[in-house]
């Protein structure tokens, strides 16, 4: 099974206990002319590698000056990360994301997400990281 069918089939995992509609209907060369891609707490259980290619992906896919947001985890050291980290490995440990999905974490930190983004061809408009008092996460919004 490929790494993409995968992550779709750990979708609908999910999908099926969190009540979320999950639609996967379309085919990914299809896709064209996008003037938007979210990422929204999804990319923790994506390897940075494979960060790298789906915004490789999706940056082909968008229009010009098309953008990709993300909203996810940032990885520090702060004690509302460790606290975070815990977290995540516990709802995994006891199925919340569903009994088959067995994701492990890959945090990334600011630099790497603006380093992963720019190769790839992105412009960068927003960064912002959370301050929320539990959770550390950061806000990106990059432009083709």
């Amino acid at each position: 099974m490929t790494s993409l069918k995968k992550r779709i089939e750990i979708a609908k995992e999910s999908a099926k206990i969190t009540g979320v509609k999950f639609q996967n209907d379309f085919k990914l060369d299809e896709l064209k002319n996008l003037k938007l891609v979210l990422f929204v707490d999804v990319l923790l259980f994506i390897p940075t590698h494979e960060k790298a290619q789906l915004f490789e992906l999706f940056y082909d896919k968008l229009e010009n000056s098309g953008i990709i947001f993300i909203k996810d985890t940032l990885k520090s050291n702060s004690i509302r990360f460790r606290y975070t980290s815990v977290e995540e490995k516990i709802k995994l440990k006891f199925g919340v994301y569903g009994e088959n999905v067995k994701a492990h974490l890959h945090y990334a930190g600011k630099e790497e997400f603006v380093e992963m983004l720019t190769k790839t061809g992105f412009e960068l408009i927003e960064i912002a990281e959370e301050n929320h008092l539990i959770y550390p996460g950061i806000f990106i919004i990059a432009q083709k």
